[in-house]
């Protein structure tokens, strides 16, 4: 599922934008010379129509399918710094699009179609919003925030205690030791003291082993620091039957196709290639997957972490730009993080 794809309908600097998260289409897109409406020798609608008829409009929302307003502003509240666009900034270059996609060179060839379907702004029979840009969940960040401060003062009241306590107990068998040797005139009482103190020495060591295996059987938990920024579409179909289908398919090409390349026309010397990992992933939802994925082109790597689920007629995908590639423990964590955002979005849409 592609994020963003350049469009007559979306400006450059959002086009570029879309470049620096790996988005597919946009780095396949971009620079292409697509006929805007105003421009176009063919219209956007249907034939007979003009592009300023009510036919090269997004259609009105059918079956269980949301509003714009609706799907927007869930978006907004969740991602106020966010740039806000739907079907409706699509739907006129929407064939441009889509001839340009079938332009691409995909190896290997069995991969196209997915390829192409999953670069397609708008998936047939479906609304959409697209939520680019800053700002994650705010009470998120709040949460994480004070749990960071809680945890880092009950770790702090936790070694205080211990480490004077340890300190003391030394010191006091250390002292009980001393006098008891200078004290004993008697050889006897001398070598039961120093046989005492060598029993508590030797118990003391086995603790002090001991814990130490503890320590080292217990991992150090895995974190991972996502950017605020995030990318966030809300797919509505007619029915649930409808949004599985669209859902199954790209669950289907992610399986059958994790790994690809791509170009413009095989006269192109611009290759991108991507590849996808799936994660695991629990969520309440009817359906759901977590990826990451990694896009190189011209020498450059792009990497992203996205979750998306289905519930009935609904789909959403919430994704976050990477640094860097993630280890397979911390991709699990990232999509954890991101699958709470998009259950929070995708039952806010009920």
């Amino acid at each position: 599922m592609t994020f963003f794809p350049a469009s007559s309908a979306v400006p450059p600097r959002r086009a570029h934008a879309g470049i620096t998260l790996g988005l597919l289409a946009m780095v396949l897109l971009t620079g292409c010379e697509t006929a805007t409406v105003e421009d176009s020798t063919e219209p956007a609608g249907d034939a007979g129509t003009s592009a300023g008829d009510s036919q090269a409009q997004a259609p009105e929302p059918t079956g269980n399918q949301l509003s714009h307003e609706d799907m927007r502003a869930q978006l907004e509240a969740r991602y106020p710094e966010a740039t806000l666009t739907d079907t409706d900034d699509y739907w006129s270059g929407l064939r441009d699009i889509e001839t340009e996609l079938q332009k691409l060179v995909v190896d290997p060839p069995e991969c196209k179609q997915y390829v192409v379907r999953s670069a397609v702004p708008v998936p047939a029979g479906a609304l959409v919003a697209f939520a680019d840009g800053s700002g994650a969940v705010e009470s998120g960040a709040d949460e994480e925030s004070g749990g960071a401060a809680e945890s880092g003062g009950d770790g702090a009241e936790a070694e205080e205690p211990e480490a004077s306590g340890s300190g003391l107990g030394a010191a006091v068998q250390l002292a009980s030791t001393e006098e008891d040797s200078e004290d004993g005139a008697d050889g006897g009482d001398s070598d039961g003291a120093e046989s005492s103190s060598d029993s508590r020495e030797d118990g003391n060591s086995e603790d002090s082993e001991q814990d130490g295996e503890d320590s080292e059987e217990e991992p150090e938990p895995v974190t991972v620091e996502l950017p605020a920024e995030r990318q966030a579409v809300i797919y509505t179909f007619p029915d649930w039957r409808a949004a599985d289908s669209h859902f199954t398919a790209e669950q289907d090409g992610l399986d059958e196709c994790d790994s690809y390349t791509a170009q413009r026309s095989a006269d192109d010397a611009v290759e991108t290639s991507t590849s996808i990992d799936r994660v695991d992933l629990s969520s309440d939802a009817d359906a759901a997957y977590g990826i990451t994925r990694r896009i190189s082109s011209a020498g450059e790597n792009e990497h992203s972490a996205a979750v998306t689920l289905r519930t009935g007629s609904h789909i959403v995908t919430v994704m976050v730009p990477l640094q860097d590639s993630l280890s397979e423990e911390e991709a699990e964590v990232a999509v954890v993080e991101l699958e709470e955002e998009a259950a929070d979005l995708l039952t806010s849409l009920d």
